[in-house]
């Protein structure tokens, strides 16, 4: 990353004023845009070349019918293209290819519109009304997508010196997201009540396609393993193998529809002329639906309760008291829709690693696996590419993600120019809705396996499965805090040299748990006309078993899919410090005015860094390999999973990444020409150029007992010092 940098240029032109006096005005704005930024890849043996120069556009109507009626038309584009010219580069002599090996576009962003309504209905009732529609395109494709497949391989398993693959890019993805939204509000004043009542809803629509680029379509990945090991499609390692390539195919399309709808009603009631509460209540309902609009995941009847109070101590505003509490739910992201209710096909392949072989493409050479004898069956229990009976992956009584958050605060004015607050938070995680793969029932054991499933890790499930153990289908109920995932121990070998396996019993899931903590202090001192200051110190703690919908720790970012509730291995000793923990943090802010015409600022950023987790690949209990939360220390090449011996690696248990401050300076000039103004703005941010690791590689083992050889290696840094220079006239 010392060998990144980039240029970005803006230039804003806007105006507004009357087109009818007193009745229709506008404003218009268009931002042009000119931006370059050059990096290296990971193994700095790629060089990317991007820019990107597509401008952005809003626009503003609004029209005042009469005193008591308004329209307004907004609208803005953010539509861009970047174009990433790729070269072969060699790191030690600071040298890039002449000519280009490969060429990257994406275009994001869409159009953007919202027509609002405001009326007085009478003296004390007014209503408005909304409706919407958002656009943003996703596109990603290469010039080398039809020739090269990717290829990652962990380290000390390739041949140094030649890159891996011919692309750098992972996916050709295509992607069009269309939310429409309309709402309408209601207010309506009753003597001491305020009451707001009305009703919103939205249509998420997502138009998708996506396969990994080359021949096939095929995704290589290069792993370590020993003999004897089992694979997540449980096939075993023969012997001689010390390298295996995983070979995954990946390939999804199809246009999938999410509608949330809620109403609500809320009572802002002036109890005295000092206390003001706040009542409030709101029905929400989520309606996932597949490939074939037919919904899949439907959840409706939640209640989401909220309560607020603000007491004027004094009555003349210096000193108030205040708190409010709420429940909020998360809706069901609609990549969840793509991913399971749209014929994914997810398949991996196994292989033997039988050596490399060195190809070339516009004359650059590189490198590609040599396939061996294929290790198990083929995996597509994640997706074999068609719509299948979804009553089987989704639980029928699932029950939403909420949050319940209370907050309690005090703020006082010292005097006219100073004041400060205090504010306590709680939010407390319930629920949550991941995949898991239920292996055995309480009535049929392992013969009762049901598959991948979304449901509430840790809470009753309600499938399509086996009712009898004899294939008569039916509804079947698994409590997953107990059952639902099929234990085994292991016999010997057979005269195949395959394990023996016994079924000894079922165990299930740890439930999600996540609470987050705070204290904020602040300190205020309001613009006078010379100076001003804002402080701010935030004690917060975060902890749980689940970060939420995606984890940060293992970059796992694929939504309400993540690898924590996949078996109940997983998660198993993960209850700790979240990876988004950050103990302190304070803020400072502040400006002075030399002169009319001068004015400085600065700001200040200081926080302490997250925990750092040293996670392991196997666990004691039996052979899945994914994430956990143990690491093998001895026997770890055995063939039997019983005979490893493995130690627990907590959540934080190799530290703390350091403190990172960030320190801004701005300097602003105003000149006034009389029908014109004129401003100057200069600032720098991160002006020690910190260079604070931010994210580090947390995953200690690369395989069972093997080492990662990148364990702690940085895996993000502070953004650089860089400078901003703006320049505006207003006339």
């Amino acid at each position: 990353s010392s060998r990144d940098g980039g240029t970005h240029n803006k230039l804003n032109v806007w105006g507004s004023g009357a087109i009818v006096k007193d009745r229709l005005f506008f404003f218009g704005m268009y931002e042009a845009r000119d931006n370059h930024v050059f990096n290296t890849s990971n193994d700095a043996e790629t060089y990317n070349d991007s820019s990107a120069d597509d401008g952005f556009w809003g626009a503003k109507l609004d029209w005042r019918i009469t005193d008591d009626h308004s329209l307004s038309l907004l609208g803005f584009s953010d539509k861009n293209e970047t174009v990433a010219d790729v070269y072969s580069y060699d790191y030690l002599a600071r040298s890039r290819a002449r000519d280009r090996s490969n060429a990257i576009y994406t275009h994001t962003g869409g159009d953007n519109y919202a027509l609002t309504y405001n009326g007085q209905l009478t003296g004390n009732f007014s209503m408005r009304a909304m409706i919407g529609d958002n656009k943003r395109d996703y596109a990603n494709y290469s010039q080398t997508d039809l020739e090269c497949n990717r290829v990652v391989s962990e380290s000390g398993i390739a041949p140094s010196g030649i890159p891996l693959g011919c692309t750098t890019n992972s996916a050709v993805e295509s992607r069009l997201d269309e939310r429409k939204a309309g709402r309408l509000d209601f207010e309506w004043t009753l003597g001491d009540h305020l009451l707001r009542f009305g009703l919103d809803r939205e249509q998420n629509t997502s138009s998708y396609d996506r396969m990994y680029p080359g021949p096939g379509g095929f995704y290589y990945n290069v792993y370590h393993t020993s003999p004897g090991s089992t694979l997540s499609n449980g096939g075993t390692v023969p012997a001689g193998t010390t390298a295996y390539v995983r070979a995954r195919r990946y390939e999804i399309a199809g246009e999938f529809e999410t509608d949330n709808s809620a109403y609500y009603l809320e009572d802002n009631w002036s109890v005295t002329p000092n206390l003001l509460l706040n009542l409030g209540l709101r029905l929400e309902q989520f309606d996932n639906k597949d490939s074939e609009g037919r919904s899949y995941i439907k959840m409706d009847d939640m209640l989401a309760p909220r309560f607020g109070a603000s007491w004027d101590v004094r009555g003349d505003g210096t000193m108030k008291l205040f708190g409010n509490v709420g429940r909020y739910f998360l809706p069901v992201a609609n990549v969840i829709n793509i991913k399971q209710a749209g014929g994914l096909l997810d398949e991996r392949t196994y292989y033997a690693l039988s050596g490399w072989e060195t190809r070339e493409l516009n004359g650059s050479r590189y490198q590609v696996p040599v396939l061996g004898a294929q290790i198990g069956p083929v995996d597509d229990s994640q997706g074999d590419g068609t719509v299948g009976d979804l009553r089987s992956e989704v639980d029928r009584d699932m029950d939403p993600v909420y949050q319940d958050e209370a907050i309690l605060g005090f703020q006082q004015s010292i005097n006219a120019a100073w004041s400060y607050g205090v504010r306590g938070i709680y939010r407390k995680l319930h629920n949550a809705i991941d995949d898991m793969e239920i292996s055995a029932t309480g009535a049929c054991g392992p013969d009762g396996y049901v598959g991948w499933v979304m449901a509430n890790p840790g809470e009753k499930v309600t499938v399509w499965g086996d009712t009898d153990c004899n294939g008569s289908m039916g509804w079947v109920t698994v409590d997953t805090a107990k059952e639902g995932w099929a234990m085994y121990r292991q016999d010997g070998l057979d005269a195949d040299g395959e394990p023996i396996m016994t079924y000894i019993g079922q165990r299930g899931w740890d439930k999600p748990r996540r609470d987050y903590k705070a204290l904020e202090l602040q300190l205020d001192r309001a613009w006078d006309g010379k100076w001003s200051m804002n402080a701010s110190y935030t004690l917060a703690y975060g902890r749980g078993n689940a970060e939420g919908p995606v984890n940060s720790d293992t970059d796992f970012a694929d939504t309400g899919r993540t690898e924590n509730f996949d078996d109940p291995y997983v998660n198993l000793g993960g209850y700790g410090y979240l990876s988004n923990d950050r103990r302190h943090q304070f803020k400072l802010r502040g400006a002075y005015a030399v002169t009319d015409s001068w004015l400085f600022g600065a700001t200040l950023d200081a926080r302490s860094g997250g925990p750092v987790t040293g996670f392991g690949v196997g666990n004691p209990y039996d052979s899945t390999v994914y994430h956990s939360y143990y690491v093998c220390v001895e026997n770890c090449d055995s063939t039997f999973s019983e005979e490893r011996v493995y130690a627990h690696s907590p959540r934080a248990g190799y530290g703390r990444l350091p403190w990172s401050y960030e320190l801004g300076a701005s300097v602003t000039w105003l000149k006034s020409f009389g029908a014109a103004d004129l401003k100057v703005k200069f600032a720098v941010y991160n002006l020690t150029n910190q260079q604070k690791k931010l994210a580090v590689n947390q995953e200690l083992e690369d395989a069972v007992g093997h080492r990662n050889d990148y364990f702690g290696y940085p895996e993000s840094f502070q953004a650089p010092r860089y400078a901003q220079l703006v320049v505006s006239l207003d006339y």
